[in-house]
């Protein structure tokens, strides 16, 4: 679903759902195949959505946790769903009006870490305080994960990545990274950013270096480096609290950590 909103047919280099039915379309027809792939995903995203719920069903566990599981499998859902619209109508707006921290916290911390992370530790028990602990680590690791994915977004190697570098730009991706070059331009450079950022304006390979060299100038990514330090610090210093061994809190740590120096 996700790679239908951002239009992308690669994954990790290689075709994705859509892509791999873009490329058997194109040998039975030249009519509207675009669409026709993009169906076949949509619907492939709605029976996995619908696997998930049957996988809990399936499972040898009592009913009072499978119902617990489908809680958070749903809030997460419904939470996600939000964070995506709030990310793809943003660009409907001017650049310095839209949220991007908004988007981060409720599309990708809420699936990506907090879902994972709550969810198996209430299934096995855990207190109150111990969760709601996990949902404060899943948030702050989610942002920081998520800044790196910005940064990749725009400065990673498209070989370790799968996707150009310069996609982010041409969709018009309201990202802090984005947010925090307007803020440190100077006015003629800010308004140049923001008429390139315009809903009715496409952007051109030329304006998109043009944007990479904005952002360079601002130091814009020296900040979100330390975004990314500040929140995973304090993940750090929150998983040192859990009620769990020494050993299951160094594995805990190094799973941030590989998270956080991620090139691809």
């Amino acid at each position: 679903h996700d790679d239908i909103i951002d239009r992308d047919t690669i994954r990790h280099g290689r075709p994705n759902i859509t892509g791999r039915y873009q490329l058997l379309y194109n040998e039975l027809s030249s009519s509207d195949t675009s669409h026709y792939a993009l169906s076949a995903a949509l619907l492939g995203g709605d029976l996995l959505l619908m696997s998930a719920y049957e996988m809990i069903t399936t499972a040898s566990i009592e009913s009072d946790a499978k119902l617990l599981a489908f809680s958070y499998i749903h809030k997460a859902l419904f939470t996600v769903a939000g964070g995506e619209l709030i990310d793809t109508d943003s660009v409907m707006y001017p650049v310095n009006k839209s949220n991007p921290r908004a988007a981060i916290t409720y599309k990708t911390a809420s699936y990506s870490l907090q879902l994972p992370l709550q969810s198996g530790a209430a299934l096995a028990g855990a207190s109150k305080g111990e969760l709601e602990k996990l949902n404060t680590i899943g948030l702050h690791v989610g942002i920081a994960y998520q800044l790196r994915d910005d940064l990749l977004g725009v400065f990673g190697d498209s070989a370790l990545t799968g996707k150009s570098n310069r996609s982010d730009i041409f969709e018009k991706k309201r990202t802090l990274l984005i947010h925090e070059t307007l803020k440190r331009l100077e006015t003629t450079k800010a308004e140049r950013l923001t008429k390139l950022f315009t809903p009715d304006h496409t952007i051109t390979s030329e304006e998109a270096e043009e944007i990479v060299e904005l952002i360079n100038s601002s130091q814009a990514t020296h900040t979100i480096e330390q975004m990314i330090h500040t929140e995973t610090a304090q993940a750090l210093r929150i998983i040192q609290t859990l009620s769990i061994s020494s050993s299951h809190k160094e594995q805990f740590a190094d799973i941030v950590a590989k998270l956080m120096g991620r090139t691809s």
